[in-house]
């Protein structure tokens, strides 16, 4: 209830942000903005635009504008389309909407008199419980930090008490401990919200799979909490070590249960509870006997709450039309008095222990602030079940009530086909430019069964250059739980130069590739960590060509025939890393990873070659100015291959992005182990290979705003200096080695720069990085080939 009572606060929303007119344009609303409330800004937004063309132009025309837009091959004519179907484009009905909101908004209003806002973050906040008289218990997401719980004292001093996984409440206790729910793996595939509790800065859990959320906790420790069951959620009692859970309420699938709280003596519990379309403020005994209604609304009602004496509970509803805070005296007569009048709602009120303060929500065009105030009685009525504001807007369509469905109306069970949900329903173009292959041409599509045991992804591109094709695809079956089970097929063109003994160029050598692959890959994902485990094998042919076509008779004869290459390989990855909503780098934390490949030549089984590749990433945030934290990044790469090896490790060029297609598989090769930025890709090659990069990276600006006239919207930028090097070489001991003939030596390299770094939205919704930078090698440029300075244009981070 709590999360339906915010995402409504998402659409009173619009007045917040029209009286601080901060009102976005059409094209800043984005699935990938970091402006509050982020992604659900397309959901809010887009339910009030359409929301506005019902009422102006018709219920009706929601259902065609569907239609017309279903037979669009390519998405760009939308607002065409709207226009036809609407009689006015989306940026025009958008414009009108916005200024007649302005025009309706009026002042801002505190929600009650002495109003003193104590945080000032935004963003998100749930849940304020006092800490005695003088202090404020909360968790937030402030963007800044992971989701975490904070104390803030009546002077607005801000503590950090420790992390969450989620916006849970947290219930102080008498000994100074916290008790809590938050959610988290209990396998690969099952996500469970369980009980914790925390003391002195150690938190540990007290259920496991138990679905338990909103607890409260009365003074000899037993524990009020809701616990979701199937098709429904019940109030249980669980004991202070959380090893019994009793249930208080029967889980039935048209009634659903929430927020209870203990009352003062821990005789009573308070709660929420919805059915047959009403929102039930109860209170009921602790052994959860016939529960009294005090409030029923066709409204939102949401976190009732006891003063300290038991005679009074506090709650929320949406009858108004705003969510405004109501108290409820006990015994009831069934009249009720509204505390707050803010002007954009009012959330979770709790009364202090001395009843002298009212502390809440406030909501604002940036998100949830904690505030304090002197609650006052500004109306007294009787409770009624009435129809909510929406009922009397004339040109609006209601949803019919309608009463639950039986068992006996519920369709017989089918068997399950995947194939109906796994066709893929898009494709994107994909075009490219490389300046050593010209211009990228081609498609990709993607799909999944909406149980998720398949998963497929294609793409397919042209090579103007070279006129040549490449395509990858990839398939996930996920039916067996552990392990996934994937396979891929690919064919890639690389090209090199061919040089004579005099170091002259005399022509150029192509080799295609065409891999096929099946690997068996392990995960275990946990909200704090995530691991990964795989093992497969794949066998790769070569061919060779050359231009001119004479020059192949004249190289090794390996250049000569198409060969085969099975190999095995194996995978392990952890990360522990953290990221906020607004953060530029992932931060305080390490990621690691390591891959081994046994490779043999088709017909030669006791000629293998063996590799080994690890990657070491470093992460520490700095709290210093700006809209993010400061981080040091660092990161160190090293290869081993034998001396049989057919590939060799290659230093130097750009690390950009990858694009993961399934869990444990990528696409792309674009990320480099062992790049140094200002030299050439491959400026060294060998079969030993060794990098670490050093990045001091800072935040400068979040505008959220777009560039006029292209489909962009910057979101983020920030600033990065930088120190890499490299090395590969052949060491002595690789012999007649055919990669290591010219590869013997190599010194290390190493460059410095900066860059300005873009984290986007493309197309307003795809989260894209895109990097500005130059960069000036400090060691070793002639060998390595390199100018004495670079500037680049780039997509990814670099790591």
């Amino acid at each position: 209830s709590g999360k339906v009572n915010q995402y409504g606060a998402l659409l009173f929303g619009a007045a917040a942000v029209a009286e601080a007119n901060r009102v976005p344009r059409l094209s800043e609303i984005s699935r990938a903005t970091t402006r509050f409330p982020g992604g659900e800004t397309v959901y809010a937004y887009g339910g009030l635009i359409f929301d506005y063309l019902s009422r102006t132009r018709g219920p009706d025309k929601i259902g065609k504008f569907i239609d017309e837009t279903s037979k669009i091959i390519l998405p760009l004519s939308l607002n065409a389309r709207a226009k036809r179907v609407f009689g006015i484009s989306f940026e025009n009905a958008w414009r009108d909407w916005r200024d007649s909101l302005v025009r309706v908004s009026g002042a801002s209003r505190d929600p009650m008199p002495g109003w003193t806002e104590l945080t000032h973050d935004g963003r998100y906040v749930e849940f304020p419980r006092w800490l005695g008289d003088t202090a404020i218990l909360y968790s937030a997401a402030n963007g800044r930090e992971v989701t975490s719980a904070y104390a803030v004292s009546l002077r607005g001093k801000v503590e950090r008490i420790g992390r969450r996984n989620g916006l849970g409440v947290n219930v102080p206790l008498s000994d100074g401990s916290i008790v809590f729910s938050q959610p988290d793996y209990i396998d690969p595939f099952h996500l469970r919200t369980d009980l914790y509790v925390q003391k002195h800065g150690e938190q540990r859990r007290l259920t496991r799979g138990a679905r338990l959320t909103q607890p409260d906790v009365r003074a000899n420790g037993d524990i009020v909490a809701v616990q979701s069951v199937p098709g429904s959620t019940r109030l249980v009692r669980v004991s202070p070590d959380g090893r019994s859970i009793v249930p208080i309420t029967v889980g039935d699938a048209a009634m659903q249960w929430g927020e209870p709280r203990w009352s003062p003596d821990g005789k009573s519990i308070a709660a929420l509870r919805v059915r047959d379309g009403h929102s039930e403020i109860v209170v009921l005994p602790e052994g959860g006997s016939e529960a009294s209604v005090l409030v029923s609304e066709r409204a939102i009602l949401a976190t009732p709450s006891w003063s300290a004496s038991g005679r009074t509970i506090l709650y929320t509803s949406t009858r108004s039309g705003t969510t405004q805070a109501y108290r409820i005296e006990l015994p009831s007569d069934g009249s009720v008095a509204q505390m707050t009048s803010a002007s954009t709602g009012v959330f979770n009120p709790e009364a202090s222990p001395d009843g002298r303060y009212l502390v809440a929500l406030g909501f604002k065009f940036d998100g949830y602030h904690i505030g304090i105030g002197i609650p006052q009685t500004q109306r007294v009525e009787k409770s009624t079940e009435g129809e909510g504001p929406r009922a009397s807007c004339t040109n609006c369509r209601l949803a019919e009530v309608r009463a639950p469905i039986s068992l006996e109306q519920v369709p017989a069970p089918k068997k399950y086909s995947p194939w109906q949900s796994l066709a893929p329903r898009y494709w994107e173009p994909i075009v490219g430019h490389a300046p050593s292959s010209g211009y990228e041409i081609g498609a990709a599509t993607s799909g999944e069964d909406i149980i998720g045991r398949h998963a497929f992804y294609a793409q397919a591109l042209y090579k103007t250059k070279f006129r040549e094709s490449e395509a990858f695809a990839a398939y996930q079956y996920a039916g067996l739980g552990q392990p996934y089970v994937n396979f891929s097929a690919s064919q890639e063109w690389d090209h090199f130069s061919v040089v004579n003994n005099a170091g002259n160029r005399v022509g150029e050598l192509a080799r295609r590739a065409r891999i096929g692959g099946m690997s068996l890959s392990l995960v275990r994902p946990r909200a704090r960590t995530s691991a990964s485990f795989s093992i497969g094998g794949d066998v790769e042919s070569r061919t060779y060509s050359t231009n001119p076509d004479t020059l192949l008779a004249r190289l090794p004869e390996v250049f000569g025939k198409t060969r085969a290459y099975p190999s095995l390989f194996t995978s392990a990855s952890w990360v522990n890393t953290k990221r906020p909503g607004l953060a530029i780098s992932r931060e305080d934390g390490i990621s690691l990873s390591a891959t081994a490949r046994q490779r043999w030549e088709s017909g030669d089984i006791s000629n293998a070659s063996r590799s080994v590749v690890g990657v070491a990433g470093l992460f520490k945030s700095l709290d210093l100015p700006g809209f993010a934290h400061h981080v040091i990044a660092a990161r160190l790469a090293g290869g081993y291959a034998d001396r049989r090896a057919i590939s060799s490790f290659s230093v130097g060029g750009l690390s950009g992005g990858s694009l993961a297609v399934l869990a444990g598989v990528t696409v792309g090769d674009d990320r480099r182990t062992f790049g140094v930025r200002g030299f050439p890709p491959s400026a060294e090659q060998g079969i030993r290979a060794l990098g670490g990069t050093v990045e001091y990276r800072a935040p400068i600006a979040a505008p959220s705003k777009r560039v006029p006239f292209i489909p962009v919207l910057f979101d983020r930028i920030s600033v990065s200096a930088f120190g890499e090097g490299g090395r590969a070489f052949c060491p002595a001991s690789a012999g007649a080695n055919q990669i290591c003939a010219a590869n013997r030596g190599g010194p290390f390299l190493a460059s410095a720069g900066g860059e300005l770094d873009f984290d986007t939205a493309l197309q307003y919704d795809v989260p894209t990085r895109f990097r500005i930078g130059v960069a000036v090698p400090v060691h070793n440029r002639e060998a390595g080939n390199a100018e004495k300075a670079s500037f680049y244009f780039t997509v990814g981070s670099s790591f």
